[in-house]
């Protein structure tokens, strides 16, 4: 089924085994990263989901019965029942005015919601459909500081996307303020960008339809087969050169896509 991300996971993989070795980027225009925001349809089934996936809730956060946040010790995902795009990248501002007219002056496409005299939120999409929700550091609580490793997965590299118009997309990122800390052309076009707490990686034409959070492990085949006995099955698994089942990509009912690979040892 998706197949096309073979090269991916090659790539990725000797990515991560240079990661230590990357910048960490640079601050965004956006402000601060804290969380991405998911669309389910059903909240406990959901959170059964993500549960087998490594991921719990966060105690002190927003909860209802419409809305969840939940973690894996190294981001925050509020699953909601609202209609809205999905997913969507959460950051705090301290001045959204001030941040609305940079965008207006930089050409930027951005939708403002009004509260009174005051901006809401902003909104705004990158042109490979990465979407964008930017709250006032007053109603939006910083990323706790989180430490650790998803005790099912492994560590959380970046989020991948596939695009069509890399410079293009890479422009849009590095005008908005992220670091490139990697790119290349072998075996396709590719590269990363970060603020230092959120890695964007961009992959041209590879299946990726939406922005999947993409972890490594050395213990990968492990944790996969941990994964399939809890009761979660792969839409791919991608063998090993020596046909071990260490690479797989899970995918929730709303769609979210989790892609897991072996980091090389």
């Amino acid at each position: 089924m998706m197949k096309r991300l073979w090269s991916v996971m090659l790539l990725l993989s000797m990515a991560a085994s240079l990661a230590t070795a990357q910048p960490k980027g640079t601050a965004s225009l956006l402000g601060t990263y804290t969380r991405i925001q998911v669309a389910v349809a059903d909240l406990p089934q959901s959170m059964a989901w993500y549960a087998r996936l490594g991921f719990f809730p966060v105690k002190g956060s927003e909860k209802s019965d419409s809305v969840l946040t939940v973690s894996d010790n190294q981001t925050l995902l509020t699953l909601t029942t609202s209609k809205v795009p999905s997913p969507v990248v959460v950051f705090r501002n301290d001045n959204l005015k001030a941040l609305y007219d940079t965008l207006q002056a930089l050409g930027v496409r951005v939708q403002a919601d009004l509260a009174g005299p005051t901006y809401r939120e902003l909104r705004l999409t990158s042109p490979a459909g990465i979407y964008i929700l930017v709250r006032p550091s007053t109603v939006e609580p910083a990323l706790a500081i989180l430490n650790g490793e998803n005790i099912m997965c492994g560590r959380l590299t970046e989020l991948s996307i596939n695009v069509q118009q890399f410079q293009q997309e890479l422009n849009w990122w590095t005008e908005l303020g992220l670091g490139i800390t990697r790119q290349g052309t072998e075996p396709y076009i590719f590269g990363y960008v970060s603020d230092g707490a959120l890695t964007l990686s961009f992959h041209v034409n590879k299946e990726i339809p939406s922005l999947a959070l993409t972890y490594f492990a050395k213990d990968m085949e492990q944790r996969i087969d941990r994964i399939k006995k809890s009761g979660i099955t792969p839409i791919d698994e991608i063998p090993t050169a020596d046909n071990r089942i260490a690479n797989a990509i899970f995918r929730s009912d709303d769609g979210q896509l989790i892609m897991l690979f072996e980091e090389a040892k």
